[in-house]
């Protein structure tokens, strides 16, 4: 029998759209910290609360968000999710204190998480045995967006209608989608209502090995996150970058990434796993090596694509290693992962700040080749629990 076509409905499509809106604005909150910085006079320490707040917002969906969601429907939640993301980006950009512009974070962090919580069940309803594809798809689409971020912000702040403009024009976006969505009665559809099946799971109890690769999960989040926000503030400081071109810069790093989920997608059947994740961490090495000890700027701009390369496929595989090893669990499995990348994106960045304060920007990254050596040790306790079971 002939296999289906993916039909990617408008509704498929309008999940993507505003997936990547709320993905541009989390990459966004570093660079636009480095702005705030200088015109709210914020410490490094101060800095990090920002990136951690909406982080903050993260944490809450992924440990109530699911009791939410079972009583209201999904397009109604995402409805919610837009015009709450929107409304705290528009907070943000004009705030002019720092508790503001804390809040704006927050409220993005806290209800435009509802859109992540949530496309991963929308797709799988849309598109049926074709989901994974388009989450995947989603996700190229999103990472895009996240690499236009700090370019849209370095190339605004250049210019004389200043980086706000970068945050404007999506946060509208997201607003005047969830708008939209509040008209459109007919898009909303009912929650799942939640079987026998998904109540004992939600009693179940995940297996240890799942909790080890969730701490591979957060190593992974670290190092993506912590060269997200700071990475500019190194090149910057450190290399004697200019300000915008630094901001510009660290697209490159996400460039990389998007790179490297493309090619370790298609990698993964052929190598398995294990070998990815080796060769992801030699790179992603490599490139922090390149980035931080390299006395070039250009070299430490290079350094940023080929670290891309490397930590691109670090949480896809650590993640669908994890659900792998759920004992079925899977719901609550994805539920947890969600949490992981939360805490990471709240704590890490937020330790780097502080160090930063205390010792300055190059001693501080020094987290980075930590959390590299604490992945290696914990993939390798992962391994041997499963050579044991």
């Amino acid at each position: 029998m002939k296999e289906t076509q993916p039909i990617r409905s408008q509704k498929a499509l309008l999940i993507y759209l505003v997936l990547a809106l709320y993905v541009y604005l989390l990459n966004a909150a570093g660079p636009i910290t480095r702005y705030l910085q200088d015109e709210l006079n914020l410490s490094y320490t101060m800095r990090s609360l920002h990136t951690s707040a909406f982080a903050a917002g993260m944490v809450l969906i992924g440990m109530f968000g699911n009791l939410l969601f079972k009583r209201i429907n999904y397009w109604l939640a995402v409805a919610i999710g837009a015009v709450g993301l929107g409304s705290g980006g528009l907070l943000l950009v004009l705030a002019r204190s720092s508790a503001l512009s804390l809040a704006g974070l927050f409220i993005m962090g806290t209800i435009g998480t509802f859109i992540l919580a949530l496309y991963p069940a929308i797709i799988d309803r849309e598109m049926r045995q074709h989901a994974a594809l388009g989450i995947a798809e989603a996700n190229v689409l999103s990472s895009i967006f996240a690499a236009m971020a700090p370019v849209a912000i370095g190339f605004f702040a250049s210019k004389v209608v200043g980086w706000r403009l970068a945050v404007i024009l999506v946060a509208g976006a997201a607003g005047l989608i969830g708008i939209y969505l509040f008209t459109r009665k007919d898009t909303f559809t009912p929650p799942l209502a939640p079987d026998l099946a998904q109540e004992k799971q939600a009693e179940a109890k995940l297996p240890r090995l799942y909790w080890v690769l969730w701490l591979a999960m957060i190593l992974s989040v670290t190092v993506e996150f912590c060269t997200i926000y700071w990475g500019a503030d190194y090149l910057e400081k450190v290399r004697g970058i200019a300000h915008n071109s630094a901001t510009q810069a660290v697209s490159l790093f996400l460039i990389g990434m998007i790179i490297g989920r493309i090619v370790s997608s298609r990698l993964l059947d052929r190598l398995g796993a294990r070998l990815v994740l080796m060769v992801s961490i030699i790179l992603g090495l490599l490139g922090f090596l390149m980035f931080w000890a390299v006395p070039f700027p250009a070299v430490s701009i290079a350094g940023l694509l080929v670290s891309g390369l490397g930590v691109a496929s670090l949480y896809p595989t650590n993640l669908a290693l994890s659900i792998d090893a759920s004992n079925g669990l899977k719901a609550l499995a994805g539920s947890r992962s969600t949490l992981a990348s939360g805490i990471a994106v709240l704590l890490m960045p937020l330790l780097l700040g502080v160090l930063a304060d205390n010792l300055g920007i190059r001693p501080a990254f020094l987290i980075m080749p930590v959390a590299y050596g604490l992945l290696v040790l914990v993939l390798a306790l992962a391994r041997r629990m499963r050579a044991e079971a």
